[in-house]
């Protein structure tokens, strides 16, 4: 079996001090890196609301080569996602998004976010920080009715949906 994504995590998998250099790397290195046709290439963003995540979109729209597609870590609701589409529209980038549901409130509004803009093409459920939002266990059972919410929003949406590996 292959793999269908290539990600690079710019969010919480990059200590602070290596954040320059791997918004450099990643944003010079991804568009253009070998890999088969069909994998989809992505960046995950830190959140939008950081200043972390204001830094990744000033690369983004500063990048040399257009970024495919990125993904939204900690959505809270469609206008995020609004926001950052009418961004891409004005710089006329192409670029497409993967939102990822996370948190209670984006859970409640997982509908509203799967149809904020055209450009997205998934909900991804973000198990863990769901869990911690919910302060529950990972666990199949703990978590089913978020999953069955984000599976139903996504469909209703016609859009993919991706799980917590």
């Amino acid at each position: 079996m292959r793999a269908g994504i290539v990600c690079v995590n710019l969010e919480d998998a990059i200590a602070l001090k290596d954040k320059a250099h791997a918004l450099e790397q990643a944003f010079a290195h991804l568009p253009t890196a070998d890999s088969p046709a069909q994998v989809e290439r992505i960046i995950r963003l830190s959140c939008l609301r950081t200043t972390e995540g204001m830094m990744d979109v000033l690369a983004l729209l500063q990048a040399p080569e257009p970024i495919a597609a990125v993904m939204l870590p900690k959505v809270k609701g469609p206008e995020e996602v609004r926001s950052l589409s009418d961004l891409f529209t004005e710089y006329k980038l192409s670029t497409r998004l993967h939102a990822i549901i996370e948190t209670n409130e984006a859970l409640e509004a997982a509908y509203e976010i799967g149809r904020s803009s055209d450009r997205v093409e998934s909900l991804f459920f973000g198990g863990v920080g769901m869990a911690a939002d919910l302060r529950c266990k990972s666990t199949w059972m703990a978590l089913q009715y978020a999953r069955s919410r984000i599976v139903h929003a996504a469909a209703a949406s016609g859009l993919d949906v991706i799980d917590v590996p």
